[in-house]
């Protein structure tokens, strides 16, 4: 089973859509011409570009064709191949890292044994990669300067259970326990008891998002605390970032 396959169906869990996997989607999608268009005259659009980008002139005329599944609902969605980055991908499943201590951005870095990790393509996404630690790592287990520490989010498809429900739920205006934020935990196994279950092909399956945190604005909750595991706090939706999206099997 290859990675995008199953990583649609555990956002199609999260989300509570349809999402395939780009070349199912582009099959199903093939540009249709405008009938009087010539070919070299016809833009695909991204939802995000401005006309200017598109070299859209002033007095130009538009024809806008909506592009979707033949045979699909209209929230049909897919992952496009430029949102990975699968030189970044790794298999945990059978590592065990008893004995080893790793290091990210001098906090200790929790690594997901036991599941799948697809990463996001975020290289030069924001101003610098440093929050990353690419290219400047001794070895594998140390840290990197100006590197952000790992943590781990797990939410349950439609918000009813999540790490938030313990003590907060900002996007429902509810009061949080330990001060508004995101929550996210260094713990992966704290995690997986939030994350959003989905069964593909007969076998059940659990999501969590990686992500790296800004450990200047970072405010701790340790586990004696919440009764449940360490807490991570990003009072700045900013200080959390998103590179990888993990996946389990459930053995049963």
């Amino acid at each position: 089973m290859s990675n995008q396959v199953l990583l649609s169906a555990a956002l199609s869990a999260i989300t509570n859509s349809t999402i395939v996997p780009y070349d199912d989607y582009s099959g199903n999608n093939p540009f249709i011409p405008h009938y009087n268009n010539p070919g070299n005259n016809q833009l695909l659009v991204k939802g995000d570009s401005t006309l200017a980008e598109c070299n859209i002139q002033c007095e130009s005329t538009i024809y806008i064709l909506r592009l979707k599944c033949a045979d699909s609902p209209s929230n049909t969605l897919f992952i496009h191949p430029d949102q990975l980055d699968p030189k970044y991908d790794y298999d945990f499943t059978n590592i065990n890292d008893n004995g080893l201590t790793f290091m990210r951005g001098n906090f200790e870095y929790k690594r997901p044994c036991g599941w799948k990790r697809i990463a996001l393509n975020v290289l030069n996404k924001y101003e610098d990669n440093a929050w990353l630690g690419v290219g400047k790592r001794k070895y594998s287990t140390c840290s990197v300067q100006n590197e952000w520490p790992v943590s781990y989010h797990g939410t349950a498809k439609n918000n009813c259970k999540s790490i938030a429900e313990d003590g907060y739920l900002l996007c429902k205006g509810k009061r949080f326990l330990f001060g508004h934020g995101i929550y996210s935990t260094p713990d992966i196994d704290v995690a997986y008891q939030y994350a959003t279950k989905f069964n593909h092909d007969g076998d059940d399956y659990r999501v969590v998002f990686q992500n790296r945190v800004n450990p200047n604005n970072l405010i701790r909750i340790s586990k004696g605390e919440t009764g449940v595991g360490e807490y991570w706090i990003s009072p700045d939706g900013a200080d959390l970032r998103p590179y990888g999206i993990c996946i389990k099997k459930v053995i049963n």
